[in-house]
């Protein structure tokens, strides 16, 4: 299993220590693509602050990544 398939930006340990999925992301994995699970998509419905739930995502971790990626709006959007 990889690093992509195990990252859950929801679970516990990650958000316990991230700095450990961020380093291996950004050495294996460093665009990542998360998608919401329903209960994550429920929860988010149900909270009045929300404008609307957020789906999916995508992460960009490495620094070359995120400078192409700020300075690309247009292929970025």
């Amino acid at each position: 299993m990889t690093v992509a398939d195990e990252y859950d930006p929801l679970a516990k340990d990650v958000k316990r220590d991230p700095h450990r999925w961020f380093s291996r992301l950004r050495a294996e994995c460093p665009v990542h693509h998360h998608t919401m699970p329903d209960s994550e998509l429920k929860r988010q419905s149900e909270n009045y602050i929300v404008a609307s739930p957020t789906a999916e995502f995508w992460s960009v971790l490495g620094y070359k990544d995120i400078h192409h990626a700020l300075h690309d709006a247009e292929g970025f959007s």
